[in-house]
């Protein structure tokens, strides 16, 4: 009897392993397995073959990591042995911190401004900067949120305010110089102030001052004038190295109130070609793009005008970049079916996107498709308002870049 129950104990335990062994089985060949390939919808695959495509579609517990060269696609999967809760997916959103490196930054002020950061990974490391302008206004209004007005270039921070036409005097590019563990209420002689590195006037042809951004070690100045697009070039001293001028390039941009102009910035380090995106239309989505080569000097290449009818531009988890390289606009997207009921806006499809113009005419355009939606029938199916607000649980595109 006791022969019996030894066997079959070694029996049930042998079935056991098997079926453990079948199981991980399963979960290592389905880790790798799932939808991702590269469909062709218009024009011809091998123009990819000047750039290549890298990201990953990912969630707390594994990533498929994924590559789109000479016009082939492939991909990796890998597990976490913990999860995770952040995902390499900012986007700066107006209203809110800009990131630049590992710290957040928030701009607060009318005549003088405050410039406030936080460590992101540790949160109790604060700083802060002061900047004291020489202008006049009649508004206290901006042309873009004040965040466009900062950028960096390796350690440096940079800031000049985008003024609307009300302004007058001088504006300025300043260099901002940072009080650790500083906050706003200090008295202002307590702060350090920026250094200017150039002024320049206000008092000419309805002068908005859209931004400031970094090319390698250049900073770029966006301005509108009139109803032209003006990018003015400068050295990290200050110096001015010359302006790329678009004619009416603002004539069929419509804007809410007509005096903001948000826009994206894509930056091709390696020919130092800057693409700068306004967008015209939420749908179809629509953008006036114009494409400056910096590597002498600011010069206007060309506009492009992209029209996009494959859904709507979701503004919270939206993935875009754009690539000018070889007199082509390479822009790749996700969208979101389009649908008039925007209160199930994130139970709609994502859909992600590979096009490619010349500035008259678009040349390709394929889709990566994925299972990413199959997460979707969760959220469509979750009436709980907490459980809604986990979505970070479901997979994201991050980490996406173009070169």
């Amino acid at each position: 009897m006791q022969a019996l129950k030894k066997y079959f104990t070694i029996f049930i335990t042998s079935i056991f392993i098997f079926l453990f062994i079948i199981l991980i089985s399963n979960v290592y060949s389905a880790k790798n397995s799932g939808t991702f390939y590269l469909k062709d919808i218009e024009g011809d695959r091998s123009i990819l073959e000047d750039i290549s495509i890298t990201g990953e579609l990912t969630d707390d517990l594994h990533r498929k990591l994924f590559s789109i060269k000479e016009n082939e696609i492939n991909t990796r999967t890998e597990l976490y042995n913990t999860p995770i809760g952040r995902y390499d997916n900012y986007k700066f959103i107006p209203g809110g911190p800009l990131v630049l490196g590992e710290k957040e930054y928030e701009v607060y002020g009318e005549n003088d401004f405050d410039i406030i950061y936080h460590n992101i990974r540790e949160r109790e490391k604060v700083g802060l900067a002061f900047v004291r302008t020489e202008f006049n206004q009649t508004q206290n209004r901006f042309s873009n949120a004040l965040e466009f007005g900062l950028t960096s270039i390796e350690d440096k921070i940079y800031f000049t305010v985008p003024t609307t036409a009300d302004y007058s005097g001088f504006n300025g590019i300043y260099e901002l110089h940072f009080v650790e563990g500083g906050h706003s209420f200090m008295p202002t002689h307590e702060k350090e102030e920026a250094s200017v590195l150039t002024t320049y006037p206000l008092d000419q042809n309805n002068m908005s001052v859209l931004g400031l951004e970094s090319v390698g070690e250049k900073l770029a100045l966006i301005i509108k004038i009139e109803n032209d697009l003006v990018i003015r070039g400068f050295t990290m001293n200050g110096l001015e190295l010359g302006e790329a001028h678009f004619d009416d390039f603002f004539i069929s941009i419509s804007q809410d109130d007509s005096t903001s102009y948000p826009y994206d910035i894509f930056v091709n380090e390696d020919d130092e070609i800057v693409t700068l995106s306004f967008q015209k239309e939420y749908y179809p989505i629509q953008h006036q793009i114009a494409n400056i080569d910096f590597s002498d000097g600011p010069k206007a290449i060309n506009i492009v005008n992209p029209k996009i009818d494959d859904g709507i531009r979701d503004f919270h988890n939206h993935i875009e970049h754009m690539l000018f390289k070889n007199n082509k606009l390479y822009i790749i997207l996700t969208t979101r079916e389009h649908n008039n009921d925007q209160s199930f806006h994130y139970g709609l499809p994502i859909s992600f996107f590979i096009y490619v113009y010349e500035p008259t005419k678009l040349l390709y355009k394929g889709e990566i498709v994925t299972d990413i939606n199959d997460d979707l029938l969760m959220y469509r199916n979750v009436t709980s308002i907490t459980n809604r607000g986990q979505l970070n649980k479901n997979r994201t595109l991050a980490n996406i870049n173009i070169k």
